[in-house]
Protein backbone atom coordinates (compact mmCIF):
# COMPACT_ATOMS: atom_id res chain seq x y z
CA UNK A 1 0.00 0.00 0.00
CA UNK A 2 1.25 3.44 -1.00
CA UNK A 3 1.03 6.66 1.21
CA UNK A 4 0.75 10.25 -0.26
CA UNK A 5 2.76 12.63 1.07
CA UNK A 6 1.09 16.44 0.46
CA UNK A 7 4.17 18.71 1.27
CA UNK A 8 2.91 21.71 2.07
CA UNK A 9 5.82 25.18 1.71
CA UNK A 10 7.77 26.21 4.13
CA UNK A 11 6.29 29.50 6.09
CA UNK A 12 10.11 31.75 5.39
CA UNK A 13 8.12 34.93 5.00
CA UNK A 14 6.96 34.18 8.52
CA UNK A 15 10.29 34.00 9.81
CA UNK A 16 11.27 36.93 12.00
CA UNK A 17 13.72 39.37 10.13
CA UNK A 18 16.39 38.51 12.14
CA UNK A 19 15.99 34.65 11.70
CA UNK A 20 15.85 35.25 7.63
CA UNK A 21 19.23 37.33 7.80
CA UNK A 22 21.09 34.37 9.92
CA UNK A 23 19.79 32.00 7.14
CA UNK A 24 21.15 34.61 3.86
CA UNK A 25 23.95 34.31 5.62
CA UNK A 26 24.46 31.12 6.10
CA UNK A 27 26.68 28.87 3.58
CA UNK A 28 26.91 31.56 1.27
CA UNK A 29 23.12 31.38 0.37
CA UNK A 30 23.16 35.04 -1.33
CA UNK A 31 26.75 34.79 -3.15
CA UNK A 32 26.74 34.70 -6.72
CA UNK A 33 28.70 31.49 -8.38
CA UNK A 34 31.95 32.29 -10.35
CA UNK A 35 30.40 33.31 -13.57
CA UNK A 36 28.48 35.94 -11.61
CA UNK A 37 24.91 34.48 -11.57
CA UNK A 38 22.99 34.48 -8.37
CA UNK A 39 22.54 31.89 -6.02
CA UNK A 40 19.51 29.72 -5.84
CA UNK A 41 18.04 30.75 -3.10
CA UNK A 42 17.77 34.82 -4.86
CA UNK A 43 16.23 33.36 -7.77
CA UNK A 44 13.70 31.34 -5.79
CA UNK A 45 12.79 34.41 -3.42
CA UNK A 46 12.25 36.58 -6.74
CA UNK A 47 8.50 34.88 -6.59
CA UNK A 48 7.97 37.45 -3.51
CA UNK A 49 8.43 40.51 -3.84
CA UNK A 50 8.63 41.66 -0.37
CA UNK A 51 11.23 38.93 0.18
CA UNK A 52 13.26 39.20 -3.49
CA UNK A 53 13.53 42.87 -2.37
CA UNK A 54 14.78 41.90 0.93
CA UNK A 55 17.68 39.71 -0.43
CA UNK A 56 18.53 42.20 -3.28
CA UNK A 57 19.28 45.02 -1.02
CA UNK A 58 21.76 42.30 1.19
CA UNK A 59 23.51 40.58 -2.50
CA UNK A 60 23.84 44.12 -4.01
CA UNK A 61 25.81 45.46 -0.88
CA UNK A 62 27.86 41.96 -0.42
CA UNK A 63 28.70 40.79 -3.99
CA UNK A 64 30.46 42.60 -6.87
CA UNK A 65 31.23 42.06 -10.50
CA UNK A 66 33.54 44.52 -11.65
CA UNK A 67 34.57 44.60 -14.99
CA UNK A 68 35.87 47.65 -17.21
CA UNK A 69 32.74 48.87 -18.12
CA UNK A 70 31.53 49.41 -14.36
CA UNK A 71 34.90 49.91 -13.14
CA UNK A 72 34.55 54.03 -12.53
CA UNK A 73 31.17 53.35 -10.73
CA UNK A 74 32.96 50.84 -7.97
CA UNK A 75 35.85 53.16 -7.64
CA UNK A 76 33.42 55.98 -6.46
CA UNK A 77 32.14 54.15 -4.13
CA UNK A 78 32.61 55.06 -0.03
CA UNK A 79 34.52 52.93 1.73
CA UNK A 80 32.04 51.72 3.88
CA UNK A 81 29.76 50.45 1.25
CA UNK A 82 33.55 48.71 -0.01
CA UNK A 83 34.09 47.30 2.91
CA UNK A 84 30.64 45.40 3.23
CA UNK A 85 31.35 43.05 0.35
CA UNK A 86 32.26 39.67 0.92
CA UNK A 87 32.39 38.64 -2.22
CA UNK A 88 34.21 40.47 -5.49
CA UNK A 89 34.45 38.97 -9.00
CA UNK A 90 37.08 40.57 -11.43
CA UNK A 91 36.59 39.66 -15.00
CA UNK A 92 39.45 41.33 -17.45
CA UNK A 93 39.39 41.11 -21.35
CA UNK A 94 42.88 40.19 -22.61
CA UNK A 95 42.87 41.61 -26.20
CA UNK A 96 45.52 39.81 -28.40
CA UNK A 97 44.22 40.26 -32.09
CA UNK A 98 41.20 42.05 -33.38
CA UNK A 99 38.73 39.01 -33.24
CA UNK A 100 40.03 37.50 -30.03
CA UNK A 101 39.56 38.43 -26.62
CA UNK A 102 40.17 36.09 -23.89
CA UNK A 103 37.97 36.36 -21.16
CA UNK A 104 39.93 35.98 -17.65
CA UNK A 105 38.03 35.86 -14.39
CA UNK A 106 39.46 36.05 -10.98
CA UNK A 107 37.11 35.12 -8.18
CA UNK A 108 38.09 36.28 -4.78
CA UNK A 109 36.32 35.95 -1.45
CA UNK A 110 36.59 38.12 1.37
CA UNK A 111 36.31 36.40 4.56
CA UNK A 112 36.59 38.49 8.37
Amino acid sequence: MSSKVHLQPFPFKKLPFDTRLIIYSLNNNLVASYDGQPPNLFLALAADKELFDEAKSIYSKTNAVITSHNEPAHKAKKLKDLLQLTHIILVAVKRYVMTHYPLYIVHILVRY
